[in-house]
């Protein structure tokens, strides 16, 4: 897990008991998920006295932490680890390690509800229509086929997205397709 030089300042602050006493501590650790978590429930950052500027750079390493900690889904011992390398006392990398595993599910459902995600299509419906004469009073006798693609968005529920296309139109659309899922097949078998 990679974090910025500015995040592992920020932790340096967190595990020093000399700018961050260890009752803050707690309170900072709990403060910095739960602000995460439910934002509306949270009053002010606690700072007991301590540096404000040490409190807020404190307190912004320690939700970057949890946050990168649950976008990567990493175990214990590698959050132990990367304490440590931040001079994080054994008693401090539990209490961080006690939040994280509490809220862990919590972060990572908040993660995978950021995002800007395509529908997915649950449901296809066709049908043909044929036009004789088109409005020039011409001679056309075409079919033109009516897709109708149900697709369905996390937030938004079932939506329908209609087409119409000749028969040129609906071959190159189908082979564009098989070409698409030749690709991903191609993908998972090389992965």
């Amino acid at each position: 897990m990679e974090l910025s030089p500015e995040v592992s300042r920020g932790l340096q602050l967190a595990g020093d008991t000399a700018h961050i006493p260890d009752k803050l501590y707690t309170k900072l650790v709990s403060y910095a998920c739960d602000v995460l978590l439910e934002p509306s429930q949270c009053g002010p950052v606690p700072d007991a006295g301590a540096d404000a500027g040490c409190v807020k750079g404190a307190l912004a390493a320690l939700s970057t932490l949890f946050l990168e900690a649950a976008k990567h889904d990493i175990n214990t011992d590698s959050l132990s680890h990367t304490l440590e390398d931040s001079k994080f006392s054994n008693d401090r990398i539990e209490i961080f390690s006690k939040k994280f595993l509490a809220k862990k599910h919590g972060l990572r459902a908040l993660l995978s509800s950021i995002g800007n995600f395509p529908p997915h299509i649950v449901d296809v419906d066709w049908r043909i229509q044929h036009y004789i004469k088109n409005d020039c009073l011409n001679r056309v006798c075409q079919p033109l086929f009516l897709i109708d693609l149900k697709t369905e968005k996390s937030d938004a529920g079932e939506q329908s997205v209609q087409l119409a296309c000749n028969q040129e139109e609906l071959q190159d659309l189908v082979g564009k397709l098989r070409d698409a899922c030749k690709t991903l097949q191609r993908t998972a078998q090389e992965s």
